[in-house]
């Protein structure tokens, strides 16, 4: 189910590589349909194919929590190719820059 995005929250698109996915033999699709399974767990909810934001009862913390849940899953790390997050309507930043700069080990060596 898709939601009309809340511009003035946090929200995050992520961009699945399709060679890595082909490599690995996903389909980015599917990929997607993953992070759709584990939303309510997340305390998140679908914008668009890619995009997804807060549920409106949800904590400042689970943006966190739900970008170290992701990067914490093989499917997800293996396959990804940058995660655009936005706060309060800013610019967005590349969540795979800030890891590799921060924690390069939660990358794997896929970077």
């Amino acid at each position: 189910m898709m939601h009309p995005l809340n511009p003035r929250k946090w929200y995050f698109t992520i961009y699945f590589d399709e060679e890595k996915c082909k490599r690995n033999h996903y389909d980015p699709q599917t990929l997607y349909d993953y992070i759709e399974k584990c939303a309510d767990v997340l305390e998140i909810e679908r914008v668009d194919n890619a995009t997804w934001q807060p549920i409106p009862s949800a904590h400042v913390q689970t943006m966190c929590s739900t970008m170290s849940a992701l990067v914490d899953q093989e499917w997800f790390i293996n396959n990804v190719e940058k995660v655009i997050y936005h706060e309060g309507g800013d610019q967005g930043h590349n969540l795979i820059d800030d890891l590799k700069k921060l924690a390069p080990h939660r990358l794997r060596g896929n970077f």
